[in-house]
């Protein structure tokens, strides 16, 4: 975990050195490297950490520390990100800050269980509905993030402030209600909570597929980013059903189907959009994937089956 947390901090570093496309290219390719190797990592590191009551209460903590340091990088970049030159050295000081999370990672995994392997991809049948949820969920979250926004700016003319306050409320969203949820989860289980929550997507993208009120879409929007907390029920069910020493290849394996659906949604998305000059039709398409997830979330094994 330290090294992949090093190697992101040397390529978010590295753009404030650069001054070609192709060094932000490579740079691009290089940091993303490292934080996708993070992604699984950090969950697993959370469960191995955390008693067995309390792991969602623990991920929606880990969450909502990371939705402060998202409110206070975009408050900073905001204040004062004008030009790309006094961005610079706020890429080598996040970049110092990475490295110094790497650096501490080493000595908190030296506490974590040691029967949890290094992280490699697995696919077991026991875990089918876990990764068909993930794939799912990186589907229904790759519709708002490329087309969301992009419907509110191109369709509806958002400026870019009020897109940047829309981002801050969903920040502070996250900030209050991560926590909370992560003890719903904990209080009701994953299925139930799974169920409320894709559910609940499916209006929300029949809504952006129907409405034209700006301000009712700017209410769906964040509607979405709440929901989106629930996917650390996910998380805890893999934990729930799988091998100590599957936790962290099946999270890595999770990852790879989420980002496979990140490289599908966006293509075939953009060509619906391009060919029918429809945006509602994406959206229509999403509130099928969330009826899928909510059809899926029904298989997931109740908490009494756990014992």
């Amino acid at each position: 975990g330290g090294i992949v947390l090093i190697v992101m901090s040397i390529g978010i570093g590295a753009f404030s050195q650069i001054h070609t496309v192709n060094a932000v290219i490579f740079w691009a390719v290089f940091w993303s490297i490292g934080f996708h190797c993070w992604s699984p990592l950090q969950p697993a590191m959370v469960l191995s950490l955390t008693k067995e009551e309390g792991k969602a209460k623990r991920l929606g903590q880990v969450t909502r520390i990371r939705g402060i340091s998202a409110l206070l990088g975009m408050g900073l970049v905001a204040l004062i990100g004008k030009s790309s030159e006094v961005l610079r050295p706020m890429f080598l000081t996040a970049g110092i800050a990475i490295a110094i999370s790497g650096v501490l990672v080493f000595f908190v995994s030296r506490k974590t269980d040691p029967s949890i392997k290094m992280p490699r991809l697995t696919m077991k049948k026991k875990y089918r509905f876990y990764y068909a949820l993930t794939f799912l969920e990186g589907c229904r979250k790759q519709i708002f993030i490329t087309f969301a926004i992009y419907v509110l700016v191109k369709v509806f003319g958002t400026p870019v402030n009020r897109i940047a306050t829309l981002m801050i409320i969903n920040g502070t969203i996250t900030l209050i209600f991560a926590p909370i949820i992560g003890r719903l989860v904990d209080r009701i289980g994953e299925r139930p909570s799974l169920s409320i929550s894709n559910a609940s997507l499916i209006l929300v993208f029949i809504g952006y597929a129907l409405v034209k009120n700006i301000n009712m879409l700017y209410v769906l929007y964040c509607m979405d980013s709440f929901l989106y907390m629930f996917v650390v029920a996910q998380t805890t069910y893999l934990n729930k059903i799988a091998l100590p020493e599957d936790v962290r290849p099946a999270l890595s394996m999770g990852v790879t189907m989420n980002h496979i659906a990140a490289v599908i949604v966006p293509l075939v998305g953009g060509l619906i959009w391009n060919v029918l000059d429809r945006y509602d039709v994406i959206f229509y398409g999403g509130s099928v994937v969330a009826l899928v997830s909510f059809i899926v979330s029904q298989f997931l094994w109740s908490d009494k089956d756990y014992k």
